[in-house]
This record gives structure tokens, C-alpha cells and sequence, in this order.
């Protein structure tokens, strides 16, 4: 402004410029050989002039929009052991550094303990650290990035007081690097497993090396839980009973009428086991079918009811064939 004639001689527009930051990187780390992929680096203050820079390289760089930049990670970066820097420049503002791991294992997108994963797609469920006997199994789900074509991965199933109780290896080895979804089921119900509760864990091998450990636990069944007499019918509409004690089936009596093909008709009540019970894993049993024309198989639905079936099997000259009966029983 001219002071003397209090007229404007000239206009100055100044803009401010908001800094540049990062808040992270997906995926943090790849392995070593990894393919191609696109980094997606998330902050703040991007424009359409920003590049991602990979120790100090620009990367061929995407302007989503002011908080999201993807940018291009070739394949020829991949190749050795190293953690590179990333930042942004933005018009010569160079943001600070996040870490990018290359690295002999792929990055852990999630992991969890979980009773709800199912054995295809990666659709992430509901997480849980605790399980009950009657829980069909325990899963641990976990999702990676930047895996390698020939890794090994092992999943190893640790019993309460660190026991070893078994493995499993996926696809030995991976067909094909890049996203993977895995998930590797301990059976609960019905089993062994049911009646060991306490402080399990599962700890998860890549190449040799551990990955991950994950704790859960299993409430097993309290001892005697069942023990008593349970009486119900059958499908038939005739007599069953049992009696438990402690984690076993004692006794049972089972009456049934087969009238269709005329070949097998006949009827008649079974008194069952005669020289040895059944066992209780967690909440069901089975007899054992070698050892009878009939054999008896249910679950514990809770303290107080059950059900199951019942299956006679007939052989002889004019009848060769195997009938089954279902049940339900409520303890007395």
C-alpha cells in the first residue's frame, strides 16, 4: 500500500502448506523373493503431487486421496535381507520415515483363537480365548502377507503342563506366495480332548522358525457331571435306559420292534454292556460296535437331558441288514 496516496499498489496471496505425515505402511514386510505388490501408505497431507519414496527411490505412486497413497513395490527391491525407510515427499516436504521389513517370514495380518472360522476364505470371525467340552473344536485362524512360494508352515497343538499332543502342516509346502488364509482345528467334543482341561497353546512354525504363539483354554467336564439314571424312549415310542457313573455308561436297557422287511421282523429288549462300559469323552459316547448286535451312541445336550441313537445290526440267513433308532433320555 502506497502510504502517501492510501491507494493498494499490490496483492500477496500466501497459502500455508499442511506438513506431511505417516501413520503406516500395509503390509509393514514382505519375504525375501516376494513378487510385485502394491504398499499402501496411509497419513496425512498427501496431494496429487506426493510420491512414496523407498530409501530415498520414488516408487510409482497412485493419489487416492489425502490420507491414502498406493504406490508400486517392483519385485527387483525384493531380493535381499533389509529394512528399507518409506516417507512421502510432497513438493520437496519429505515426511518422516516408517520401516519396511524384507525380511525370511511374512507378515502377520491377523491371528486368533476363534470357534467360528470355517475351512475356506478368509473372512475374519469372532475371536475367543476360552472353550468348553462340549465345544466341537478349538481353531486358531491366522492370515499372512508376503508368504513365498515353498514355505512350510506347522501348526503344534501344546497340552496343559507344555505336553506336546500332536501337529499339522499346511500345504507342505505353499503352492504360491502372496495373501494367505490358514486355520487348523483341535477337536473337543466327543473326544479326548474334552476331559483334558486347562491352559492349552498353540504355536505356529514358519520355515523352521517360530511365527506365533497363541494361549486358550478348555473347561473340561467335572467328574461325575452325568453320573446317575437316565430314563427316556425311543423313536419307536418304546423304553430306554442307562446308568452313569462317573465318566462312564455302566449299564443301558434298549427295547425295540422291527417289523419291515418281514424277513428281519422281531423285537426284544438289550441289556448292554455286558462285560464293559462305555466310555464318556467330554459329552458324548459310542459303544463299540465289534462287540455287539447293538450299539449305543448319544450326547449329553446338558446335566439333565441326552439323546442319541441306537443302531442293531442282524445277520443271518434270511436277514442281513442294520436298523436305527434314535432316542432322547432325561436323568432322574
Amino acid at each position: 500500500m502506497d502510504l502517501t496516496s492510501h491507494s493498494s499498489i499490490a496483492s500477496v496471496t500466501v497459502r500455508v502448506a499442511q506438513p506431511t505425515s505417516l501413520t503406516s505402511i500395509s503390509p509393514p514386510g514382505v519375504g525375501v523373493g516376494y513378487q510385485s505388490f502394491k504398499l499402501q501408505v496411509i497419513g496425512s497431507g498427501f496431494t496429487t503431487s506426493s510420491v512414496v519414496l523407498w530409501g530415498g527411490t520414488k516408487l510409482a505412486t497412485l493419489f487416492q486421496n489425502s490420507g491414502s497413497l498406493p504406490a508400486t513395490v517392483p519385485a527387483s527391491y525384493l531380493t535381499a535381507y533389509e529394512t528399507m525407510q518409506v516417507q512421502v515427499d510432497t513438493n520437496g516436504q519429505v515426511s518422516a520415515p516408517l520401516p519396511f521389513t524384507v525380511g525370511n517370514t511374512p507378515y502377520l495380518v491377523n491371528s486368533m483363537m476363534t470357534k467360528s472360522a470355517t475351512s475356506s476364505g478368509c473372512q475374519v470371525p469372532t475371536a475367543t480365548t476360552s472353550f468348553l467340552y462340549s465345544d466341537p473344536g478349538a481353531t486358531v485362524w491366522f492370515s499372512v502377507e508376503g508368504a513365498v512360494a515353498g514355505d512350510l508352515v506347522q501348526v503344534d497343538w501344546y497340552a496343559p503342563g507344555d505336553n506336546h499332543y500332536g501337529s499339522t502342516f499346511f500345504w507342505n509346502p505353499l503352492s504360491s506366495g502372496g495373501s494367505w488364509c490358514f486355520s487348523n482345528t483341535l477337536d473337543i467334543s466327543g473326544g479326548p480332548t474334552a476331559n483334558m482341561g486347562g491352559d492349552w497353546q498353540v504355536v505356529i512354525t514358519w520355515n523352521g522358525a517360530r511365527f506365533f504363539m497363541l494361549p486358550f483354554t478348555i473347561v473340561s467336564i467335572p467328574v461325575g457331571y452325568f453320573a446317575g439314571t437316565w430314563i427316556g424312549t425311543t423313536s419307536q415310542g418304546l423304553p430306554m435306559s442307562m446308568t452313569v457313573a462317573a465318566d462312564e455308561i455302566t449299564s443301558y436297557s434298549f427295547s425295540f420292534n422291527i417289523t419291515s422287511p418281514a424277513a428281519c421282523a422281531m423285537g426284544g429288549n438289550v441289556q448292554s454292556p455286558s462285560w464293559e462300559t462305555i466310555g464318556i469323552l467330554g459329552n458324548s459316547f459310542s459303544e463299540f460296535p465289534e462287540f455287539h448286535d447293538g450299539v449305543l451312541s448319544g450326547t449329553f445336550l446338558s446335566s439333565t437331558q441326552a439323546s442319541g441313537g441306537f443302531t442293531w445290526t442282524e445277520n443271518n440267513t434270511d436277514c442281513d441288514a442294520s436298523f436305527i433308532f434314535t432316542w432322547t433320555a432325561t436323568k432322574q
